[in-house]
Order: C-alpha cells, then structure tokens, then sequence
C-alpha cells in the first residue's frame, strides 16, 4: 500500500572510520553515497589489499571517529584514541601509528579514491534495523545485550508492526523518510563475528552472534540504496512508496 507508514527514526549513526566506533546524530544529509560523512577512511594491508577490519582487529573498535568542524575550515575526521589521545585520518603518519598497533603493515585508504568506485563499505551504502528485530532476539536470549551498537546501523526504526523481523518485509520496496530522502531497501545484512567484539561498556559475548545464528539464520537488519538525496531526522516518519 503506498504512504503506508512503517515507523519512526529514533537513531542515525554514522562511521567515518571504518570499524572504529561511530557517532551517533540527529540529522544527517544522505547523499547518493548514503549517510554524509559514513565510512570516508579505512586501512588496508599492504600485502593482501584487503581492507583491515574489526573482525580481524578487534582492537579497532577502542577507537572512535568523529566529524571535527573548525571555524572557516573544511571538516576533518578526527580520531579519539584509548589512552586520550587525538589524532586526524589525514595525518601522514597514521599509517605507521596503526601498523605498530595492528602489528601488520596497513596504510589509510580514503573512499574518493581511484580504486574505490563503491567507497568503502562492506556492501550497500545504508543499512536500517529495527527496534523489534533487538527486542525479540533479546528475548531469546535475554543474558546477552542485544545494542544496536553491536550492529552497527546507520538508521534506526522503532516499527509500527509489532512482528519479530520487520524490515525483512520491506525488502523489494522503495521508502521514503522525512520529506526528500528515498531508499531502495535491497537485500537482508548477514551478520559476522564483529557482533561478538568488545567495545565501549559491551563485553565480548559469542551467545550474541549464535543466538542470531539460530533464531534469524544469522540475518539483522537491511540494506538499501539511494534514489533522493535530503536530509533525515530523528523523529522522521518512514513509509512505503510503491
């Protein structure tokens, strides 16, 4: 049914650095490369080429990456680290900094970049879950702390259908949020072992990601592409189109 309304925003996160931790916002632009700001760096193996990711460096995710607007000045991504410190992900020798940590030899690679056509995600650039889809794996397995940051979402619903796994239904859809911003929601987002990594308060929990393993068939939320560019708020309805 089209305009049906589906829910209502209640969080926006976005990643500037790949598997560190976010930030969370009220509103954010939504660009053809989804979230403004989501996933612009990420460090690569020298060796294999291959992105360097939380669920190979857990340790990653003891830092955190921010927007950093100085006056008159173009924004930068700044990095929080565990012992206090701040750095930038432009800064020259960031490289060398996380390939003594990670002991591997890693440099940062930027989405703009020649040999990133689709940027930096591990697959489609939004990803949404719902508050049910938490709630009910929370009550399958109510020891573990089902918290969205585990997930790492760029948007949050708090559904008006009341069943377990409702953003599954909106795939093959296209949704609208607020007045301009529509989605194309894809495919379900399958779920790795970065569910189970310590971060912040959480601790290191593996019923996390078996207990998705056995109830959802390891599926947690949805991704989903751009068709209108805008602005989303929380609070913002979400709603079918077609």
């Amino acid at each position: 049914m089209p305009d049906e309304n589906l829910g209502i925003i209640r969080a926006i996160w976005r990643y500037p650095f790949k598997s560190m931790l976010g930030e969370k916002l009220q509103s954010s632009r939504v660009t053809e490369r989804g979230i403004e700001h989501d996933r612009l760096f990420a460090l690569r193996e020298l060796a294999t080429h291959k992105l360097a990711t939380a669920r190979q460096y857990p340790q990653l995710l003891d830092h955190r990456a921010v927007l950093h607007q100085e006056h008159n000045c173009n924004a930068r991504v700044q990095i929080e680290y565990p012992d206090g410190d701040i750095g930038f992900a432009d800064e020259e020798d960031l490289g060398v900094r996380f390939t003594e940590l990670l002991r591997k030899a890693v440099n940062v690679d930027a989405a703009w970049e020649e040999q990133n056509p689709k940027g930096l995600f591990d697959d489609l650039p939004v990803h949404l879950l719902t508050t049910q889809t938490l709630s009910y794996l929370t009550s399958q397995h109510a020891s573990s702390e089902f918290d969205p940051r585990r997930f790492r979402p760029n948007i949050v619903v708090e559904a008006n259908n009341d069943g377990h796994l409702p953003e599954q239904a909106w795939i093959g859809r296209k949704v609208a949020i607020g007045d301009e911003v529509v989605l194309d929601i894809h495919k379900p987002c399958e779920r790795c072992v970065m569910t189970t990594m310590p971060q912040e308060d959480l601790a290191r929990d593996n019923d996390i990601l078996k207990t998705v393993a056995s109830k959802t068939e390891s599926i947690v939320g949805v991704y989903a592409t751009i068709i209108s560019n805008g602005t989303i708020s929380v609070g913002d309805t979400i709603r079918f189109l077609d």
